[in-house]
């Protein structure tokens, strides 16, 4: 995982298993958790990174998007915001896949029309 040991990003060493375990109050109320994650390309692989792969490299990001379905379908009545940094421009379409193989395609809220305004949510 750790590219360089004692790197400034090796503070960083939960995987999203636990991080999304980690709040003490979730058996109290329903929660919702935000998961983020810089994607760049690594021998054609869509990989979570930070800032490089040459410092942290979290995984690729099938294995990782399979964990948080798992985590979702463990606990049904919580809420995960999954927000995909793309600085690398990589093509929209070149995500379908690892979605889809993680299981989140299923488990992923497809808003009835886009744009939406704001009063359509209502």
């Amino acid at each position: 995982m750790f590219n360089v040991e004692g790197s400034l990003f090796s503070n960083q060493r939960k995987n999203v298993t636990e991080q999304l375990n980690d709040d003490p109050n979730r058996f109290t109320k329903i929660c919702e958790f935000t998961v983020q994650g810089q994607i760049h390309k690594k021998k054609k692989v869509l990989h979570f990174c930070h800032t490089s792969c040459k410092f942290l490299n979290a995984s690729p990001i099938v294995d990782y998007l399979m964990a948080v379905a798992n985590w979702i379908n463990s606990h049904p009545n919580d809420v995960v915001t999954i927000i995909l940094g793309n600085g690398d421009g990589t093509p929209v379409s070149s995500f379908k896949d690892p979605l889809q193989k993680s299981g989140l395609a299923s488990l992923a809220y497809i808003p009835p029309k886009v744009p939406m305004r704001l009063d359509d949510w209502l």
